[in-house]
């Protein structure tokens, strides 16, 4: 993108297309911010901010300052209205309220670096543009593609940032599994994989928000798609039930007396007794599951985890199987036998070679297969089943009260349209018609 022209006034005019005939001013930039909750905002530098396309857009102002200076875009309308129907509507809007001698879009929020990056692509000016994103400015380009149904205009730019950014590895930075920043990177880069159509960076994307999610998935803003939202909390919460299911009909069947130790029936008590100790200790005090409040069924029921499950994890269930439950319970240990040499009873009373002790009962053995295949049966999304509804040719409403509105005076329309169809048509009479089939039927005897 061309340089900045001048900014005087809290104006800064740049230029993207020398013969623009159109300007798109953008007010109160950089508040696109998308943020996981309860996780602290970037500390912003006062160094100068530039574009991906090493356009300096601040000066030497920081963020804050560029969200109060009004950035004032060159650009073809031509090339705008070919692009997106958003902005060819809004250029008939400004045709007639000020003329076509004045071409005019308004804005505010977007941000700077997101916005320029669009419009390099759209005036066909890739070559100034960064070949590697980082994930947060990829989601804000996303945002923006999704708002404007600009999808084709940037098809092919898009390859060239998955591409480079996968080979780079510049997208993404090490954080530890499930914490607020693993999930807010997960569910941006699901949004990516989205909005984009990336089919297996999308499927794989949403077994990692299903791993990592610790309670209902924030959308940060992000425009998703509610039947999305809804088939990721769904898949983790199955997860977890299965699990949590599990471990009560496990818990039952170590309380019950029948249950025999497979290693040493002498010991069978004893080793369910421990067993179930150890059990309940890891329910109560990893889950958060209050097994032994009540011995009523139904408030006992009432007081386990419920959907959408808060603090719970599956990659924190499987963290605490494999690493909070110890590997054996010394109760079900045969006797330990004389330093005699074994005996070939004793071989095969041991049922292990040279007469070793055989392994010992162990509750991480019991849950941990189980929970392994859980997570290896976890649902695979593919992207065919969520179509992005920011595609020309129908409204999106982010507003969630006007979005009501509208859904609303869509049911109404339809089922109108419905009710006519089903009507039977009925040729129009005159006046005249009607008063004399009223007079014949009143004459009528």
């Amino acid at each position: 993108m061309g340089s900045i022209s001048e900014i005087q006034k809290g104006v800064a005019s740049l230029v993207v297309e020398p013969d623009g005939d159109a300007f798109f001013v953008l007010k109160y930039a950089n508040k696109q911010e998308y943020i996981w909750p309860g996780r602290e905002k970037p500390a912003t530098t006062a160094t100068a901010t530039s574009s991906p396309s090493g356009t300096e857009l601040t000066s030497t102002a920081t963020t804050e300052s560029a969200g109060k200076t009004t950035h004032r875009f060159q650009v073809s309308s031509q090339r705008l209205s070919a692009a997106s129907p958003v902005w060819a509507s809004a250029l008939a809007d400004s045709h007639r309220q000020h003329g076509r001698a004045q071409n005019i879009i308004e804005t505010e929020g977007w941000d700077v670096e997101a916005i320029s990056a669009l419009l390099d692509v759209i005036h066909m000016r890739s070559s100034h543009v960064d070949r590697t994103f980082t994930l947060d400015l990829l989601a804000k380009v996303a945002v923006l593609v999704h708002h404007y149904k600009c999808h084709d205009a940037v098809r092919e730019a898009v390859s060239v940032w998955f591409d480079e950014t996968s080979k780079g590895g510049g997208s993404k930075t090490a954080v530890s599994p499930g914490s607020k920043k693993d999930q807010e990177e997960a569910v941006k880069e699901l949004f990516v994989a989205w909005e984009f159509s990336r089919p297996e960076l999308f499927t794989r994307t949403a077994l990692r928000v299903i791993y990592t999610l610790d309670g209902a998935m924030e959308t940060m803003g992000l425009p998703f798609t509610c039947a999305l939202v809804y088939a990721i909390d769904n898949a983790r919460h199955k997860i977890i039930e299965d699990v949590l299911d599990y471990l009560l009909v496990l818990l039952d069947h170590l309380a019950h007396p029948a249950r025999a130790c497979p290693r040493n029936l002498e010991h069978s008590e004893k080793c369910s007794a421990l067993l179930l100790g150890q059990l309940i200790r890891f329910m109560r005090n990893a889950l958060g599951m209050q097994v032994l409040e009540s011995l009523n069924t139904l408030q006992q029921q009432q007081q386990h985890p419920v959907r959408p499950f808060y603090g719970l994890s599956v990659v924190g269930m499987q963290l605490c199987v494999t690493h909070g439950l110890d590997d054996a319970v010394t109760s079900c240990e045969p006797p330990v036998l004389q330093p005699t040499l074994p005996t070939v009873a004793t071989k095969a009373a041991s049922g292990t070679p040279g007469g070793a002790a055989p392994r010992p009962c162990s509750l991480k053995s019991i849950i941990q297969p189980f929970v392994e295949d859980a997570v290896a049966a976890m649902q695979q999304l593919r992207l065919e089943d969520f179509p992005t509804t920011s595609r020309p040719g129908r409204t999106v409403v982010t507003n969630p009260r006007r979005a009501r509105r509208v859904n609303a005076r869509r049911s109404y329309t339809e089922g109108h349209l419905r009710l006519n169809k089903t009507r039977v048509e009925q040729p129009r009479r005159s006046r005249a018609a009607i008063a004399k089939s009223a007079a014949k039927e009143k004459a009528a005897p």
